[in-house]
């Protein structure tokens, strides 16, 4: 199916702090996870917002997986917030001094193979790569003639990731559903932003393929594209991955699919730029060996990345 598997690649894994720490984005800054509440409710609004309790709101407010816990309780189908959430990630854009593009700009001068996943919803790495003419690719290994493809796994989904199907035979308003449970299944297509805007935009019943914000990371929608991303990216880690660099993604060791799996991976090192104290404990508490802790900001790191990438630092 691909061509190039046998490469090793620079791998690198971006959560929410890096797209924050990205910094030049309109209309403002990518937040984190603590303001993300307030932002999506002045940005989004509608129905559920006005109407949801302010005690609910605090808890968002504090932590928003337990507030879509909450939710669940009260067995209230999370569709709606999948859907506002689309809306909410797909209106940001990368800007001209966006720190992904200094970060490509130094692996393109190195010349040197490499690839990204992230956790984020944002389009903001997508955005940059067609900044430097590069063709996101959701997917594995180089197709034949096509080297200008970067891989790019959004192991939590994406608002761009829709039904590739008419969605009028989908329409789903008025049902009640267990609102931890799949509720469809169905193909699913990679769309540009202003498609994907269009669809969530429509409110037919439907969300993109993404996990939801909230423990376990369940997927409401097409479950089995986002399963397909999280094994891709566990195939690429093992087989094609030289070392990986993980940039701005929290520690939180209820993450299994990645922090329980990244721990096994003897073998490959990692560089990490994030919360050091998270870090270190991860380090000692699964004892590994080669892993290296490079700062706390995305935009200070790029020239200690590029020191690894050179040689000019040992990963032993």
């Amino acid at each position: 199916m691909f061509v190039g598997m046998e490469k090793k690649e620079i791998h690198f894994l971006m959560g929410a702090g890096a797209s924050f720490a990205s910094a030049d984005t309109t209309p403002f800054r990518v937040p984190l996870g603590k303001d993300l509440f307030d932002s999506l409710e002045r940005t989004i609004g509608g129905y559920y917002f006005q109407n949801m309790e302010e005690k609910i709101k605090i808890v968002f407010r504090d932590d928003f997986e337990k507030g879509m816990e909450i939710l669940f309780q009260n067995n209230v189908d999370a569709t709606w917030m999948q859907i506002a959430l689309s809306k909410y990630f797909l209106q940001f854009v990368a800007g001209e001094q966006n720190v992904y593009l200094r970060l490509l700009d130094m692996l393109i001068n190195r010349d040197v193979v490499y690839s990204f996943s992230t956790t984020n919803y944002e389009l903001l790495i997508e955005q940059c790569l067609n900044q430097k003419e590069l063709v996101p690719y959701y997917g594995i290994g180089i197709r034949q003639n096509s080297y200008n493809l970067i891989s790019l796994l959004k192991i939590h989904g994406s608002p761009n990731f829709i039904p590739d199907a008419n969605v009028d035979n989908f329409l789903m308003q008025g049902c009640v559903f267990p609102a931890k449970k799949t509720i469809a299944s169905y193909p699913v297509k990679a769309v540009m932003p202003q498609e994907a805007l269009d669809f969530a935009y429509k409110n037919n019943g439907l969300a993109a393929s993404m996990a939801m914000y909230a423990m376990g990371k369940d997927v409401l929608h097409a479950p089995s594209v986002v399963e397909l991303q999280q094994e891709l990216w566990r195939l690429k880690l093992k087989h094609q991955c030289k070392f990986i660099v993980i940039i701005g993604l929290r520690i939180i060791e209820r993450d299994e699919h990645i922090w329980s799996f990244l721990a096994i991976q003897v073998n490959i090192p990692i560089l990490y730029v994030g919360d050091e104290v998270e870090f270190f404990d991860w380090k000692r508490r699964n004892n590994r060996k080669n892993c290296f802790y490079l700062g706390d900001r995305f935009e200070n790191c790029i020239s200690e990345i590029e020191a690894y990438i050179s040689g000019e630092r040992s990963l032993t």
